[in-house]
């Protein structure tokens, strides 16, 4: 597992080499193995992605 601090490490050193394809970063309140509730947050994440993509 990355660290948080380190996570958003890695998302701003990325932002700053590609200033014009930015990461959306996505919060889910979840542990590493989602319960029901966690995996409907993960499915809602990938359908707003999906559908910004078409």
């Amino acid at each position: 597992m990355v660290p948080l601090a380190l996570q958003d490490r890695m998302i701003a050193e990325a932002d700053a080499r590609t200033p014009g394809t930015r990461f959306e970063v996505h919060d889910i309140d979840t542990s590493h193995f989602p319960n029901a509730a966690g995996m409907a947050q993960f499915v809602e994440v990938l359908d707003k992605v999906g559908q910004s993509l078409s």
